[in-house]
């Protein structure tokens, strides 16, 4: 365990292996869907692993290890979401899953945000056509993960849904600019 996101990812597959097997013992009916749930957390482990031996000499198979642990990370909260309905923790009401699941949306779209602008790129172009986009696409992702959130339930698919398609169309936007007109420079983003 090298990273902090290698230990969350660990402990999140503890607490789901654990609170899942507490979930079939006090309520049987649940069963298939906790060991499919604690299956797919264990075939992820086991590519991590594949992925980690190779990590060293192949760059590709090191950001399929991070990619991969990512993907444990979220299957571990969206398990947890279902499991504490299942276990009577929390109502059991529509409302909170889908603001749980959206907002675990919103939050994988930051988590993506965040690793675009950390590509290896040559250009100065194309770096700051990376840092642009994340910057939008992480602000979008908050503000759609936000919205569900906070705002009534009445509101907060059209909110969302506007604040992440806005970072869309400001990506769509300064990546066409950069393709049809190749020979001016990248408008301004900001300090580096």
């Amino acid at each position: 365990m090298k990273t902090t996101l290698d230990k969350i990812a660990l402990l999140l597959t503890l607490w789901v292996v654990t609170v899942g097997g507490y979930a079939v013992y006090v309520n049987p009916e649940p069963r298939v869907q906790c060991l499919l749930g604690i299956g797919v957390l264990g075939v992820a482990w086991a590519l991590r692993q594949i992925c980690s031996r190779y990590a060293d000499t192949n760059a590709a198979m090191m950001e399929a290890r991070r990619s991969i642990t990512q993907s444990i990370v979220f299957v571990g909260l969206m398990l947890s979401e279902g499991w504490f309905v299942a276990l009577g923790w929390v109502a059991d009401s529509g409302e909170f899953r889908m603001r749980a699941s959206q907002f675990l949306a919103g939050a994988m779209v930051i988590v993506f945000a965040n690793v675009i602008p950390k590509k290896a790129v040559t250009s100065r172009r194309l770096a700051t056509l990376l840092r642009a986009n994340g910057r939008a696409l992480f602000l979008g992702g908050l503000g759609y993960a936000l919205a569900w959130l906070l705002l009534p339930l009445a509101y907060a698919n059209e909110v969302a849904l506007s604040a992440l398609l806005l970072a869309f169309a400001y990506v769509f936007a300064r990546i066409v600019f950069c393709v049809v007109d190749k020979n001016r420079s990248v408008p301004p983003a900001g300090s580096a």
